[in-house]
């Protein structure tokens, strides 16, 4: 998530790198590159940050007078600055996919739902794309769109989509997806 995209939230979590540019008190502001944002911490806590330092942030977006800011949940600096470049560029990534996303759900609106993988008889489509994700991954996790050309399963991408939400399977590159083993 960027700076830029937390302007549009509401009393959501968010997970944010970026520079620690100025602190009064209780109060510091992240620049991401794409924007700044206060961050509140709680009452008593410390910052482990310094001005002008790499950090990294999971709070909750808050609002007061029209103004966004973030409570702290977790702020701890980042020694190499450089995964602020490499969050950004995930995080675009990620938009532009829930973008391309919600208009194929609009399309998708005249005609039938998308199969969840919880749907009874979709249990088998569901095992089918998990295991297919096992003897196609050779270590570093495997392409989406390889998944659904050797599938054969009709929906596999909205099978995979849905793994994705329920943590079955995770993505750990723009459009690469790895079993959650456990």
């Amino acid at each position: 998530m960027t700076v830029s995209a937390v302007q549009g939230l509401e009393e959501e979590r968010v997970h944010l790198k970026g520079v620690i540019v100025d602190q009064r008190g209780q109060q510091l502001v992240l620049d991401d590159g794409t924007g700044r944002i206060p961050i509140r911490l709680p009452h008593g806590a410390r910052a482990q940050v310094v001005i002008g330092g790499a950090a990294t942030l999971i709070g909750s977006v808050s609002s007061f007078e029209g103004k966004k800011f973030i409570i702290a949940d977790i702020l701890q600096r980042i020694g190499n600055a450089l995964w602020i470049v490499v969050h950004r560029s995930e995080s675009e990534a990620g938009q532009r996919q829930r973008e391309r996303q919600k208009e194929g759900d609009v399309r998708k609106e005249a005609g039938s739902p998308p199969p969840d993988s919880q749907d009874e008889g979709m249990g088998n489509a569901r095992e089918r794309v998990l295991s297919l994700a096992k003897r196609l991954d050779t270590g570093s996790g495997v392409m989406i769109e390889e998944m659904v050309r050797q599938s054969g399963i009709p929906g596999c991408k909205t099978f995979i989509e849905a793994l994705l939400r329920e943590g079955e399977l995770f993505e750990v590159g723009p459009g690469r997806v790895k079993v959650l083993e456990g």
